[in-house]
């Protein structure tokens, strides 16, 4: 079977808002997965991201068949960055170029990631927070208000 063409650009949508944060992350792997030409193989390889037990450190070193889509990425990001994130990145960029080792697309998501962490312990409060940013419309009814809180 004949590899998919790999895209010139991976998409990364602006940087969102807290509640926001699930449907970008679901966007930026969706995007990934098919600027690569891997399909689920790049799916579940930008989802590491995610999972609880990788350090940054995980990420510095990408092997060959990733270092295109991995630049792309990184590029990508880099270019949405705003704030205190893109200044912890950068840092993080002057120390590792003294190595000659670059922060790579997944590493920059990583520390997204952890960015919008949220302490388990403090999840009531995160919910009514989270439900004080959704309006409620009338004339959508309770289910839509509903559905509006538990995607956002």
């Amino acid at each position: 079977m004949k590899r998919a063409k790999e895209s010139d650009k991976v998409v990364v949508p602006p940087l969102p808002n807290g509640p926001q944060f699930w449907d970008w992350k679901v966007k930026v792997a969706e995007n990934f997965m098919a600027a690569s030409g891997l399909g689920q193989i790049a799916y579940q390889y930008i989802l590491e991201v995610e999972n609880p037990t990788m350090t940054g450190e995980n990420f510095s070193m990408v092997y060959p068949q990733w270092a295109s889509i991995e630049a792309k990425l990184s590029t990508a990001v880099q270019a949405v960055l705003t704030g205190p994130m893109r200044q912890e990145i950068q840092r993080l960029i002057d120390k590792y170029r003294a190595y000659q080792i670059p922060v790579m697309g997944r590493w920059k998501l990583w520390i997204i990631h952890q960015h919008f962490q949220r302490d388990s312990s403090l999840q009531q409060v995160h919910a009514y927070n989270d439900l004080q940013t959704i309006k409620y419309r009338a004339n959508k009814g309770y289910v839509t208000f509903y559905n509006d809180w538990m995607t956002q």
